[in-house]
């Protein structure tokens, strides 16, 4: 659950209630940088060859996979 506020968005665990991250909201400039970093990213992204989109797909699902145990629950 996310508990909203003026000046950050608060993560809430909804079975105990406790917080569990507040992270503040981004300025217009800062969502702007964000967005005009994911485009270029894509970019790049789209002009890498499939076969190595897919092998770094896949050692990233492996990095997941091997810190599953970390994540709660």
């Amino acid at each position: 659950m996310m508990n909203l506020s003026a000046t950050h968005a608060v993560s809430v665990n909804p079975t105990t209630g406790e917080v569990v991250s507040s992270l503040p909201w981004a300025s217009e400039r800062e969502v702007d940088a964000a967005i005009a970093l994911a485009a270029a990213g894509y970019r790049q992204w789209r002009q890498t060859p499939l076969a190595d989109r897919a092998d770094a797909l896949r050692r990233i699902g492996a990095a997941l996979r091997a810190r599953v145990k970390r994540w709660p629950r």
